[in-house]
């Protein structure tokens, strides 16, 4: 308002000093623009109603002039502070006009941020939550899974123990019904040689000399003894090739009726008795290279020998456990990492014959085994189990992990198989014989377990025992 009094004030001062200049400095001219001097100069105006202007009104003109000036003057820069202040409040305005749009974005921004966080808290904490309970169910399943699993081995384990020791009861009792088969047939065959001995004629008693009848020739009973003994002398021993590095032995002698027969192969020693017609036949894993003589020898002091000879003896790789007492020991083989019952877990419970084998690897082209035994539980002298490796032309390679059971001692160890007691611990031999390489022959020992241990598969599957086969190209 000031500002606006200042202007209206010195328009009305310009007013007055312009008209006062006009009137006083305008230089007299005629219509034909010559100047007029002052005497020439026409007085227009009225002395009754104006009255003269003095000279002096030039200097109050000037300072008239001045006044404006400087009232001009200020009112410039009055205006110029008006605009200078209307426009730094104009910038000031539109400066907190900014600084609150900038303060409101960036408020709406952190807002935003903040929302966005909560959300993610959120959704991590959900995301955590639901984790944390798919992992307890996880748990939980795998726990119930686990009660049931360990169930279900215990159930199985029972179940096995229980027919382990029906199989033991059944071999035992089947092992003494061939002992009392075989002492039968050793009384049958005693009384049938006391019977033999009262059937040879003795010397007759003195006579009177006489003359001979060239028709009456007489034999002494010396020589009618060696007629006998000589008849009894032969028998026969033959070895047949068979293919995966086996032979059949096949021992016969008539006159040796149910009689023993040990088998010495290597440091292997087998015994054995001849069946009711002097006959004994079995199936032989060539261990040894061709110059390994297999020697049949009978109580009378006779032998046979036969060196046994296999087919593709240089394309297998066999391993025996052979040992001696009524004990039965069960060689395992996993093939390529095979579990337990899988088809590569071979066994004499899951035993394969040869041919079978043979058949499997045309199958598949890997190498694969099975398992021999030579003789039965409860037979007598000693026994052997054998696995046998065919390998495959170009076949991949591989490791056969190998594992040795006492199974006669079943899944707790008691009685005699216990402890100090006599079939406690178990010594057996390992022959190894692998594709390119010589045999190698082992000592080892079943240790004793504590009576009424329970024994886990794991541990009756004695690691080490037995060494792994490494199948190479």
């Amino acid at each position: 308002m000031k500002a606006q009094g200042l202007t209206i004030a010195a328009v009305a001062a310009l007013a007055v000093v312009g008209f006062g200049a006009y009137v006083v400095k305008r230089t007299p001219t005629s219509a034909a623009g010559v100047v007029l001097s002052k005497s020439q100069v026409p007085s227009f105006h009225d002395d009754r109603r104006m009255p003269v202007v003095p000279v002096r009104a030039t200097a109050e003109a000037d300072g008239a002039a001045k006044a404006l000036a400087e009232t001009q003057k200020r009112v410039a820069e009055a205006d110029a502070e008006r605009r200078a202040a209307d426009e730094k409040k104009r910038l000031a305005d539109a400066d907190a006009a900014r600084v609150q749009q900038e303060q409101k974005r960036v408020a709406e921004a952190d807002a935003e941020r903040r929302a966005a966080e909560e959300k993610k808290r959120l959704a991590d904490a959900d995301a955590a939550r639901v984790q944390q309970e798919q992992k307890r169910v996880a748990e939980a399943d795998a726990e119930r899974r686990a009660a049931e699993e360990k169930k279900r081995l215990a159930e199985a384990e029972a179940a096995r123990v229980q027919q382990e020791q029906k199989r033991v009861a059944e071999a035992d009792a089947e092992r003494r019904a061939a002992d009392e088969t075989r002492r039968l047939a050793e009384a049958e065959a005693a009384r049938r040689s006391v019977e033999q001995a009262k059937q040879v004629p003795g010397p007759e008693p003195a006579a009177p000399i006489v003359i001979a009848s060239a028709q009456t020739p007489t034999l002494p009973p010396a020589a009618m003894t060696a007629t006998l003994n000589a008849a009894c002398d032969a028998a026969k021993l033959t070895a047949e090739a068979l293919p995966a590095g086996q032979a059949r032995i096949q021992v016969s002698s008539p006159c040796r009726k149910t009689q023993a027969v040990k088998l010495t192969y290597g440091p292997i020693v087998l015994e054995r008795a001849l069946g009711a017609d002097g006959q004994f036949a079995f199936v032989l894993d060539v261990l040894f290279d061709t110059r390994q003589p297999l020697v049949a020898s009978f109580a009378d002091g006779r032998s046979e020998t036969v060196v046994p000879s296999g087919l593709d003896i240089d394309n297998v790789t066999k391993v025996a456990v052979f040992w001696r007492g009524p004990v039965d020991l069960e060689l395992h083989a996993f093939e390529y990492a095979a579990h337990e019952g899988e088809a590569g877990h071979v066994w004499s419970g899951a035993a394969q014959s040869s041919d079978e084998t043979i058949k499997r690897i045309a199958a598949d082209g890997r190498g694969h085994g099975f398992v021999t035994n030579v003789g039965a539980s409860g037979s007598i002298g000693g026994r052997m189990q054998v696995y046998t490796f065919l390998h495959a032309p170009g076949g991949e390679p591989g490791v056969i992990t190998m594992r040795l059971d006492y199974a006669s001692r079943g899944a707790i160890a008691t009685g005699d198989a216990c402890g100090s007691g006599r079939l406690g611990s178990v010594d057996f031999d390992v022959l190894v014989r692998e594709r390119g390489t010589a045999e190698r022959l082992e000592s080892n020992v079943i240790p004793a377990a504590s009576c009424g241990e329970i024994l886990a598969r794991p541990v009756r599957l004695l690691a080490g025992a037995v060494p792994d086969i490494r199948v190479r190209n």
